[in-house]
């Protein structure tokens, strides 16, 4: 935690540190931190006009600097890559400033609790908790939006007292006053029209292999990669060991193996791929650390009551990766959110003038389900709302499973975060790529693989590509039946076919729901204990009746698991059970 207190009535003196940052760079009266890394320095070397020499012996910290001092806040724009920042220039004694920057993808996260004499900043909210002017006390907005499933589109954190940096998002603190100022982002502002589908495929594929290289500096002698058996991790190991290899560097590929669950087992996919690649395997053994196992000693992250009932299995991959030496490990899991929803296919068709597209799909849709196929596909339905004038006119209501309290704190806002989605053609799209979710879902993955000794990287998560797939017309992703279209075009002959063109597999329903059955007693006896605090947000009979159902949706599943994982964050936060806590005081 870093700690920024007023020294007299003129300004702010700085003390500690961020926790998990040991970047510095200091020097007469000025300080930075830099937690993450920057990507594209020479772009940096270029514009400071550093002799290569000089380039080599900066530090990120150093360069980011190099970069403050002569561009003040506008050169905070330049500083690409995962990171944020805190920067201390007390050597101006006409503009002292303190700064906070989260760059826009928002890769690296950054927290803050401010009075008028203090400001605290760290880059995780509990660890803000230490100081005793920060109350516990949770966010009963923040948690009502969480139970309604609902997308952030505010600053607030499950604490009251604590808030966020938001992507892309700086904190300006002078002897006048602390002002927060965002950038709007600048994401697929025009649609890209080529000679062909290949221009787009090789596109494509450029800028994906870009994305692994920017993920893979610094990455030591040994680089692991979360495998699946789809096309977003596939595409990533293929790319990545193709460049590791060259610099005589080792590529492991990590996943498990669960023959008792036949729909969610994809090791034989996985096998045949790291095959392929040429890389190395660890298929680890899954079956046994089934979804919500042994909730007395659940592994609680104590920012947020936001848990992955697939923890364990997580936290195996990344400790055998950390005891093979890797320090860094590439993940696919933002691979979905480039795509748009299908159903966005026949009216960007239309919009963008692509009429043939729009009859060829058309017809597949009636081939495959007659006339009434029309009406049931919600690609044709989007259509025809728009040929018809029809708009979304009734306010959403209140998810029927909120309790009466969190209707009253929740309102569905109509201005979703961030607020440039809706100048977008797919707002949706829009959304699923640069949301608050994408980010801080980064954030919860990095507070367990740090503990282990492991980076977690994302090459999905790259503002180029990002920006790429917000401006390729829809039919690129989704064509005769296919999802994922422009990426199996991209992998021609880098994949095996039987990767390239197999289905999405590998849903882990039937898994999950082997252990809601096996974890049910344990599950009952959390939420029914006498001092529960769900009910003030979830409707208790709603709750119970999901909680026994004989076959509950995968939504109520869902809410019951949100409803325990919540009770287990309230239990750790108690202190009175430091068993939940064991994990993130041990490793930390």
């Amino acid at each position: 935690m870093l700690i920024l207190q007023r020294d007299g009535s003129s300004f702010w003196k700085a003390t500690g540190n961020l926790s998990l940052s040991p970047a510095w760079y200091e020097q007469d009266g000025f300080t930075l931190i830099l937690n993450g890394y920057l990507d594209q320095r020479n772009h940096l070397h270029a514009a400071l006009g550093l002799s290569p020499d000089a380039a080599q012996t900066l530090t990120d910290p150093a360069l980011a600097s190099a970069t403050w001092r002569r561009w003040g806040e506008s050169g905070l724009a330049r500083l690409q890559g995962p990171i944020a920042l805190v920067l201390a220039d007390l050597s101006a004694s006409q503009r002292p400033r303190i700064v906070l920057y989260r760059e826009p993808l928002g890769r690296r996260g950054l927290y803050y609790f401010s009075s008028p004499q203090l400001l605290l900043v760290a880059d995780e909210p509990a660890a803000l908790l230490a100081h005793p002017a920060v109350s516990s006390q949770p966010d009963e907005h923040w948690l009502a939006g969480h139970f309604a499933l609902a997308r952030p589109a505010d600053n607030r954190t499950p604490f009251r007292d604590i808030r966020k940096l938001l992507p892309g998002e700086r904190l300006i603190c002078t002897p006048e006053d602390i002002r927060l100022h965002r950038e709007p982002l600048v994401f697929g502002q025009r649609t890209l029209f080529y000679r062909n589908d290949q221009d787009y495929a090789e596109h494509f594929r450029v800028l994906l292999d870009q994305a692994v290289a920017r993920c893979l500096r610094d990455s030591g002698d040994r680089t692991g990669i979360m495998l699946s058996g789809g096309m977003d991790s596939g595409p990533l190991a293929t790319l990545a060991q193709r460049r590791l290899s060259g610099e005589g560097r080792a590529f492991t590929a990590y996943s498990w193996s669960l023959p008792d669950y036949p729909s969610a087992d994809e090791s034989a996919e996985i096998t045949v791929c790291a095959r392929h690649v040429g890389c190395d395997l660890q298929l680890l053994p899954g079956s046994a650390k089934w979804p919500m196992h042994d909730l007395a000693t659940w592994p609680v992250n104590p920012n947020s009551p936001l848990a992955n009932p697939f923890r364990r299995l997580k936290l195996a991959v990344y400790r055998t990766a950390a005891a093979d030496g890797c320090r860094v490990i590439l993940n696919g899991n933002l691979g979905d959110n480039l795509y748009p929803h299908s159903s966005c296919c026949l009216l960007d068709g239309w919009r963008n003038r692509r009429l043939g597209s729009v009859v060829r799909e058309i017809a597949r849709i009636v081939q495959a389900g007659g006339v009434l196929g029309l009406w049931r596909d919600p690609a044709t339905r989007r259509l025809g709302k728009h040929l018809l004038g029809w708009r979304k006119t009734r306010s959403v209501s209140a998810p029927v499973w909120l309790s009466a309290n969190a209707r009253q704190l929740w309102r569905e806002t109509d201005n979703p975060w961030p607020p440039e989605a809706a100048d977008h053609a797919r707002p949706d799209h829009y959304l699923a790529a640069l949301d608050q979710w994408a980010a801080d879902g980064v954030s919860e993955e990095a507070f367990f693989a740090n503990r282990c000794g492991i980076e977690r990287r994302e090459p999905y998560h790259d503002p180029d590509l990002i920006d790429f797939m917000l401006s390729v017309p829809v039919d690129q992703c989704y064509r005769n039946g296919h999802t994922k279209w422009l990426a199996r075009q991209a992998m021609e002959g880098l994949l095996p076919e039987a990767i390239r063109w197999r289905p999405r597999g590998g849903l882990l329903y039937e898994f999950f729901d082997a252990g809601f059955r096996r974890e049910h007693a344990a599950l009952e006896q959390l939420l029914t204990a006498p001092d529960v605090a769900w009910p003030a947000y979830v409707d208790h009979g709603w709750l119970m009746h999901a909680l026994n159902a004989s076959e509950p949706s995968e939504r109520e599943k869902m809410l019951v698991w949100y409803c325990a994982a919540f009770e287990l964050w309230r239990r750790a936060l108690s202190g009175e059970h430091p068993e939940l806590l064991q994990f993130a005081n041990e490793m930390a």
